[in-house]
């Protein structure tokens, strides 16, 4: 099975948050995500295989200027995550994203298979214009259908969690999904791998913070499993 043919159950969280409480701050990625996200994962064979992908960057001193960390080698342990959490002490810290594999890319190439599951972490707070900004974060998850295990009532919980204004669900495969005649709203040009909020909705105008929140037609390319 080639990567791009594989099939997934594939969610959607479009969340708010509050300063202190994002999901990559250590107190909340301890105490609420990681052991849901670890219930998830362990339905994979490859659980002590997964890596972790975070792209994140901290205050140059005396500078306006911000300077990328290198985090090295991630995996799915305590180790890595105290390494690139965000403690109470690097509030000035911004992190750009977060995706997980399970297994690691490396393993998956040499496998020949996109993985059992994946979900990434894409902060909307770093918009340029973050006055327009009509969600905090959004996350994707993506679970292998030949796990025989969906994942709906452990993504409701997460996205109760993370105060979700909405979660979506769609089934697809990893490789791109784009068929203009019967959608004219969401675009996925890209494989699972590469959706961010940047030209996922009415491709045309790029930005999906340019509708207001309320007025975002998800029916019925979507079912909505969370949120009014």
């Amino acid at each position: 099975m080639s990567f791009d043919s594989r099939k997934y159950h594939f969610y959607l969280l479009f969340a708010d948050t509050t300063k202190g409480k994002e999901p990559w701050t250590k107190n909340e990625w301890t105490k609420n995500i990681q052991p849901l996200f670890d219930k998830i994962i362990k339905h994979s064979s490859y659980y002590d295989k997964t890596g972790l992908g975070v792209h994140a960057h901290t205050p140059r001193p005396n500078s306006e200027y911000y300077d990328e960390m290198k985090f090295g080698k991630l995996r799915w342990n305590e180790k890595s995550f105290e390494k690139w959490t965000f403690g109470d002490e690097e509030k000035e810290r911004q992190l750009d994203c977060l995706d997980c594999w399970t297994p690691m890319r490396t393993v998956c190439e040499k496998i020949d298979s996109a993985p059992d599951i994946y979900f990434s972490i894409w902060n909307e707070q770093n918009h340029p214009k973050k006055e327009k900004i009509k969600f905090d974060f959004l996350m994707v998850v993506a679970i292998a259908e030949e796990l025989n295990y969906k994942g709906t009532d452990d993504i409701r919980e997460l996205s109760k969690i993370l105060n979700a204004k909405k979660t979506v669900y769609k089934y697809r495969r990893w490789g791109s999904v784009h068929d203009p005649e019967k959608n004219a709203q969401w675009s996925f040009i890209n494989s699972i791998q590469d959706t961010t909020s940047f030209g996922i909705y009415r491709a045309e105008t790029l930005d999906i913070h340019d509708t207001k929140f309320d007025d975002l037609k998800f029916e019925p390319y979507w079912t909505t499993i969370y949120g009014s």
